[in-house]
C-alpha cells in the first residue's frame, strides 16, 4: 500500500527531483527559467491574455479559441518557435499549462497537440 500512497497520495515537493532525467533541450530549460520572471511588457502582456483566454475558452470553436490562435500565428511570425516556448512556460508559471498553449496551438509553427 506504500507505493501506492507515493504515486497518489503523497505531498508533492517542490524539489527538483533527482530519480529523473529531464531530457529537454539545455535551451528550453532556460526558456523555463527566464519565464519564471516576468517578460518584456509586450511578451507580459501576450502571457496574460492567452491566461485570461483559456480560462474564458468553452470549446475550440469559441471566440476565445480563434483569438489564441491568431496570437499563435503572430508569435511564429514574430519570434517563431522560440517566442512561443518562452509564452507558453510565462503561461505556465502564471498558473496554467504548456499543454493549454499546444492545444490552442496546434499546427503553428510546429507545435503539436
Amino acid at each position: 500500500m506504500g507505493w501506492l500512497k507515493g504515486l497518489f497520495g503523497g505531498k508533492r515537493s517542490t524539489e527538483t527531483r533527482s530519480d529523473f532525467a529531464d531530457l529537454r533541450p539545455e535551451s528550453e530549460r532556460k526558456t523555463e527559467h527566464k519565464a519564471q520572471s516576468r517578460l518584456s511588457a509586450e511578451d507580459e502582456q501576450i502571457a496574460r491574455r492567452m491566461v485570461s483566454l483559456i480560462q474564458q475558452c468553452k470549446s475550440l470553436d469559441d471566440a476565445a479559441h480563434e483569438e489564441m490562435k491568431q496570437i499563435g500565428r503572430q508569435l511564429c511570425e514574430n519570434g517563431g518557435n522560440d517566442r512561443m516556448l518562452l509564452i507558453a512556460y510565462r503561461v505556465q508559471a502564471l498558473g496554467r499549462r504548456v499543454r493549454d498553449c499546444e492545444l490552442y496551438w496546434d499546427g503553428i509553427c510546429g507545435w503539436m497537440y
